[in-house]
């Protein structure tokens, strides 16, 4: 006879209401030392990539840090007749570690 479950309380609706907030921030956290760090790496010339590299939220725990520079990507990647210069990548990932350990310590106060 398979087993049967009754809910008597349904605290998922809360939970997810109170999380938002704190994911919302550990997000934009993330993605403003995801700038500085790529402002800190990018190459100047004129300074204008380093002056347009921005962030802003996309969603309500979504957050995107970028650039409207048309050869942002050259310098990320390279070209063939140009080596790349990362910028953008590396201030991502210098980030990585530090997010789940937010996020890791955030699920823990919930338990």
């Amino acid at each position: 006879m398979p087993a049967t479950v009754q809910i008597v309380f349904n605290n998922f609706p809360r939970i997810t209401a109170a999380l938002r907030p704190a994911v919302r921030t550990i997000v934009m956290e993330t993605c403003f030392a995801i700038e500085t760090t790529a402002k800190i790496k990018v190459p100047v010339d004129t300074g204008a990539l380093m002056g347009s590299i921005q962030t802003e939220p996309t969603g309500e725990t979504s957050g995107m840090v970028s650039t409207n520079i048309e050869y942002s990507v050259y310098q990320e990647y390279g070209t063939v007749k140009m080596a790349a210069t990362p910028y953008m990548t590396p201030a991502a990932e210098n980030e990585r570690r530090h997010f789940l350990r937010k996020l890791g310590d955030l699920e823990a106060r919930l338990e």
